[in-house]
This record gives structure tokens, sequence and C-alpha cells, in this order.
């Protein structure tokens, strides 16, 4: 599909002064405050924070499954309402699919109610445009198999789809990769960025992906103590707001891999004798700081580590006495039981 370039990066929605929470017996409890936000054709945004932050408040308050409490929400200018958001957003909520008596076709075509007459019937339009959804998220395969069949991935590219034949310009998602296992979290966000890029769409997603989130989002919300930074996932590192987020918690975030790691306590010295930069030194050197270790330069220290490169060996030195190992994992075994013994 050919796009004009007055079409990509378009404003499309706009979020102005909200106020977000809840009214419980005439108290507003308020999550969130002076949110202004902008959603733009052509990309794919990635919600993150905590939880409890107001990732889910803030996306059930842009599909209009609940009211904000002050503050407006536009898309195209005009004030987002009930009576049009079919049409301008297409949700996909974690929620469980039930339909199970449902297959593949029938629940996609669920995304053409906003087009079709009050009985509901497909026209040869709805049908077409069920099978191109169904073929974009490489589903098509799967048109007639019950949904009671599918797998976690098959259930969640099945939602994907359905969105689309909705043919809204907007696509929200709360958690799309929740619940999968990697392949299938890698598919899922690659096929969103996809359809972002490809179709034009306009596509937000909660998401707990923090690694993936920056590899694939065009933009990043990112909630912080009530304050929501937004940015290329390069400006919130470089802004160091990705790290002052999450290095508060049990992650550390490396600014130059752009990946998060367990914060590990690393309270006993061990000197990594040839430490350079073979495969086999970089996976000890982890291996030692996952396990409780900090690397020292003191060669003198009680506990020091040496690699054999070309026999892909360890000699570990402890309390002057060596011992030799040909494999993590009972290097593993023996380091943990130094650990444990340094403890009592």
């Amino acid at each position: 599909m050919l796009i004009s370039d007055n079409e990509i990066n378009r404003l499309i929605l706009s979020c102005e002064n909200l106020e977000l929470g809840y009214r419980n017996r005439g108290r507003d409890a308020i999550i969130l405050s002076n949110v202004n936000l902008q959603l733009y054709t052509g990309q794919l945004t990635a919600l993150m924070g905590a939880n409890g932050s107001g990732k889910s408040t803030l996306i059930r308050t842009i599909c209009s499954l609940q009211e904000p409490i002050s503050g407006e929400i536009t898309i195209n200018g005009e004030l987002l309402s009930k009576t049009n958001v079919a049409k301008q957003i297409a949700v996909v909520l974690t929620s469980p699919v039930f339909a199970m008596n449902f297959t593949v076709f029938d629940m996609v075509s669920t995304g053409r109610i906003p087009h079709t007459n009050w009985l509901g019937k497909l026209q040869e339009r709805d049908i077409e445009v069920v099978n191109k959804s169904l073929e974009a998220v490489g589903i098509n395969s799967l048109s007639d198999r019950l949904v009671s069949q599918l797998s976690d991935g098959e259930r969640q590219k099945m939602m994907i789809a359905k969105a689309l034949a909705q043919e809204s310009p907007i696509i929200i998602l709360d958690e799309p990769t929740a619940h999968l296992d990697l392949v299938n979290r890698v598919e899922v966000s690659k096929l969103l960025r996809k359809l972002a890029h490809t179709e034009n769409k306009t596509i937000l997603m909660a998401t707990h992906e923090l690694d993936l989130a920056i590899q694939i989002a065009d933009r990043i919300w990112l909630i912080e103590n009530d304050v929501i930074h937004v940015g290329a996932p390069e400006d919130l590192i470089i802004n160091n707001n990705l790290q002052s987020t999450f290095n508060k918690m049990s992650i550390d975030f490396d600014e130059v891999s752009g990946t998060f790691k367990v914060k590990p306590q690393n309270i006993i010295p061990i000197c990594f004798i040839n430490k350079g930069n073979s495969q086999l030194e970089i996976w000890t050197e982890r291996l030692l700081k996952k396990i409780g270790f900090y690397l020292s330069q003191d060669n003198t220290t009680e506990l020091n580590i040496t690699i054999d490169n070309l026999k892909n060996t360890w000699t570990l030195n402890y309390k002057e006495k060596k011992e030799e190992f040909y494999n993590f994992a009972s290097l593993g075994d023996r380091l943990r039981k130094i650990i444990i013994s340094k403890k009592k």
C-alpha cells in the first residue's frame, strides 16, 4: 500500500490537560494529572512504567472505557466520544477469549461490527477485509480452526487481526505479549512494528517488555512518579530517564547495550587474572557477577580465577588450593558453595 508523505507522522490523537482517576462517592481519586500526549500516524508507541503507575487507567481513558476527571481527547481535531470511538480506535485487551465455538474467521469478522448493518451480515467487502487481516498477521491458514484449538501466540495474532479488520486508524493494546513465550513475544512485537510502518497504523501498546520496547518502539511514554517522559527510546536513554526509573528497582539498565540486568548483591572480591574479550571470558565474568562476586584487580586476594582459552578450562585458586573446572555448571556450583561459606 502506497502512503503519501503527508500521511506519515501526522498528528492523529491528542490528550490535553487530562486528569485521570476514579470518582468514588463524589470524591476524585486522581492517579495522573496534567497529561498532555500525542499520537502520530505510522508510529509504534510503547507505554511503560511500574505496576500501579497508571498505565491501564491511561489506556482505558484513551479508549473511552472510562471518563477522564477533566481534560479532553481529540482525534483528527474532533472530540472523542463513545459514538465514534469504534471507528477510530481498535482495542486489544489482555482479558481471555471465551468464544471457543467460534472459528478464527468468525472471531476476526466481529471486528467488522462497526461497519455492518444492524443484522451484522457480512458483505463481500467485509469478507475481503477479514481475509486480508488474517493474511497481514500470517494466520490465514488458520481461518477455519476453532479458537479453542489455538496456542497463546496464535490467539494473540487473531485478536490483532480482529483489530485490523475494524479498519480503525488507531490500535491500542494492553500488554499484548503477556503470557507469551520468548519467540511469540518477539513475533508479536515485530508484527506490531510492521503494521505501524507498512500500514501507517497508529499503535499504542502498554508493555513490561523493556528490552523489546527499546528495540522496536518509535516513541516511548514512560511514567515515573506521576510524570510522563516522552521521546524516542534513544532520547530517554541519553536523558537518563530510563536509568533513573528502573535503577531504583532490583534491575540495572545498561545504557551502552540498551538492556536490563538483574541487580546482583556483589559482596565478595575475586581476581580475574587474565580477563579479556573472548566469549569464554565474557560469560565467565557474567557468571561471577550473577553468583555474587565483584571483580578485583588485587591478585593477592585469597580467591582468583584463570582461564585457559585453548583448553576451555578454569583454574580456581582459593586459600592456596588449586581446582580445575571443565564447564560452567561445575564452576558455578563450586563458587556458590564459597559464597555460602563466606556468608556464615
